[in-house]
């Protein structure tokens, strides 16, 4: 309880710094969470596509297997473009934490001092300095909590569309070069003007008429986000904190 108490008031005495780490781990928070869940609507989509592709007979599964390998790659490559996107935010956000906190260090030599005199070591003064960015990151979590929400129930026809749009830009002659001859594009006129699935080819490749599972996209995407930024925070303090207050000592015991 002391830990905690001592971190609250350091907390404000630094509300500067305080703000910028909560407004940092909310920015960094929120974009994942935004691809965490676009992944998860291109995976409905990807395994809808495949789902959808085996109601046509086998002759037209044979007949269409260029554009459907084609067309299945290319949702194995978005999946992966957005798993990088996500690994690239969790490297920012760690790097972030890093930095702010060695240049809190920094400013803080006043108090490395008072703990220095009254004989707290490195693990205590870094579990301490870890307290508060811990108190930190669970404020930052309930306002991603709450716009995650707000992106999950009013803006997740947003993420659809927007998930639409990167693939169609990251592959944009897909959806012409798939088909390549006038007798492609003619079997697939015929084949759906048979009207015999729900859907029709812009709609296959679109992915319109899957479902997406709202609660299960938040709940699956608050949650990743809760241990991956947790456990982040935890390297990154503790981490930068052990090696900036022994560099901050031996420093101070080169010019003793």
């Amino acid at each position: 309880m002391l830990f905690i108490n001592r971190a609250i008031a350091s907390l404000k005495y630094h509300r500067r710094n305080s703000i910028v780490v909560v407004s940092g781990m909310v920015v960094f928070m929120i974009v994942a969470l935004a691809l965490q869940m676009l992944h998860q609507i291109e995976t409905s989509i990807s395994i809808n596509f495949m789902q959808n592709i085996k109601m046509f007979p086998q002759s037209v599964q044979t007949a269409l297997k260029y554009t459907i390998d084609a067309l299945q790659q290319s949702h194995i490559d978005m999946l992966g473009l957005y798993e990088h996107y996500i690994q690239y935010t969790y490297l920012g956000f760690f790097l972030f934490l890093v930095v702010v906190h060695l240049f809190s260090l920094h400013a803080r030599q006043s108090e490395l001092k008072a703990y220095t005199a009254t004989d707290k070591s490195v693990s205590w003064i870094s579990l301490q300095l870890f307290t508060e960015y811990f108190l930190l990151f669970l404020l930052a979590y309930v306002i991603v909590f709450g716009l995650g929400i707000i992106l999950t129930f009013v803006g997740i026809n947003w993420l659809r569309d927007l998930n639409q749009q990167l693939f169609a830009y990251q592959f944009p002659n897909i959806l012409k070069t798939v088909v390549k001859t006038a007798d492609d594009n003619r079997f697939i006129s015929n084949l759906f003007h048979q009207q015999f699935t729900y859907f029709n080819w812009d709609e296959l490749l679109a992915g319109n008429t899957v479902y997406i599972n709202r609660i299960s996209i938040f709940t699956n995407g608050i949650r990743e986000n809760f241990f991956s930024f947790f456990a982040l925070v935890i390297l990154a303090i503790i981490g930068s904190s052990w090696v900036g207050i022994h560099w901050w000592r031996f420093r101070l015991s080169r010019k003793q």
